[in-house]
């Protein structure tokens, strides 16, 4: 703050160009001081090496039931946006009235595997039989015969054929005792085109009425670009409804996170600071995934740095670890030395060309030639 304030003295009463540069340099390295300072651990601040060995001790120290912020898919942690919302509603629409075939876009992250264990988890009901497979580099041989398997059906050859009709006759059982049967394909991008090509056979086992066997593929919006090739026509004919899944507004990233904390806490003071949530948010894009991994780092950093509620200078120092780019603290000492050695010099020069300061030192130096 000082030298901040030097540094308009000297700018605000010299005009030369040395003295100018004297300001400058002080202004800069107060400012530099403040972010620095802001955003730096203090040396007495070491890390807690138990912050990576011991859950436990994060837990108590946040007053948390469980961790907030994994990764998997827990339906039972599942916070759903409007958009997340609409989509689990049309699978179900799709589902319930026998539609054939649906499709779930989205990016990377944004939870569409939430959203499948989401809708597999309130649709258990008796009727319903969910065959969901995780991965989609399979192929059209194995998704007929684990589909064969899941309706307890042993397949008697092994053909595409035999295959198909022996899947036929459990679905006209199923539809007969009017049980549903979906197959939930996620990762569809990765799907062989071989396979993807074969889907539409299973769309044909229908009745005069309603289709048999309902089919819920998830992937990224990329896959469009496959459909769009000229095999994959009949495919996407069959297509009856596309939702897209769109990343998370800043409001509902911010209601995302209070929501998790509050699936594992009662407790009444933030676990982060405003300025903290805000970078989460803003550096986090509306991306769950990114939200739980960069929440769950600061966390860890917040424990180890004893930051209770979670700082600004913790969630930057945990996305700078997260990006590989954390700062070193003798670099970045180093360069408040450096700054201040400057800024020193530039104010002595800055000073020395002053009306003032010559007259001072010219007396002195006639003084000393007496």
């Amino acid at each position: 703050m000082l030298s901040a304030i030097l540094g308009v003295i000297v700018l605000h009463k010299q005009i030369a160009p040395i003295q100018w540069c004297g300001g400058a340099l002080i202004l800069t390295s107060g400012y530099l001081w403040i972010r620095l300072s802001n955003h730096t651990p203090s040396r007495k601040a070491e890390p807690r090496l138990e912050a990576l060995a011991s859950t436990d001790a994060l837990l108590d120290y946040y007053q948390f039931w469980h961790p907030p912020f994994h990764v998997s898919p827990d339906p039972d942690a599942a916070c759903l946006s409007p958009s997340h919302e609409q989509a689990l509603a049309t699978i179900r629409y799709v589902i319930e009235a026998r539609l054939g075939l649906v499709a779930i876009l989205g990016e990377t992250g944004v939870g569409k595997t939430m959203l499948i264990r989401t809708c597999m988890a309130r649709m258990t009901y008796p009727q319903v039989k969910m065959i969901y497979f995780p991965h989609a580099q399979i192929s059209f041989a194995d998704i007929l015969t684990q589909a064969c398997h899941a309706l307890d059906v042993e397949p008697r050859q092994t053909t595409i054929a035999a295959l198909i009709r022996d899947l036929q006759g459990a679905l006209i059982d199923a539809y007969r005792k009017e049980r549903l049967v979906a197959l939930i394909i996620d990762d569809v991008h990765h799907m062989p085109l071989e396979t993807m090509q074969s889907l539409r056979l299973l769309l044909n086992l229908e009745t005069p009425k309603a289709k048999l066997l309902q089919l819920v593929l998830c992937g990224h919006p990329a896959v469009e670009k496959i459909w769009n090739l000229a095999d994959l026509e009949p495919l996407k004919q069959c297509l009856m409804m596309r939702v897209a899944i769109e990343p998370l507004t800043p409001a509902e990233s911010r209601a995302y996170i209070q929501q998790r904390l509050s699936h594992v806490t009662r407790r009444l003071t933030p676990v982060f600071t405003d300025r903290a949530l805000k970078r989460i948010v803003r550096h986090t894009a509306g991306i769950p995934r990114t939200i739980n991994t960069v929440c769950n780092n600061a966390l860890i950093e917040g424990f180890a740095y004893q930051h209770n509620p979670v700082s600004d200078a913790i969630v930057k120092r945990a996305m700078a670890h997260l990006a590989g780019l954390a700062p070193s603290p003798w670099l970045t000492h180093s360069l408040i030395f450096v700054l201040g050695f400057l800024a020193g010099i530039g104010l002595l020069a800055g000073l020395m060309f002053t009306p003032a300061v010559q007259g001072v030192a010219l007396s002195l130096l006639q003084t000393l030639v007496r």
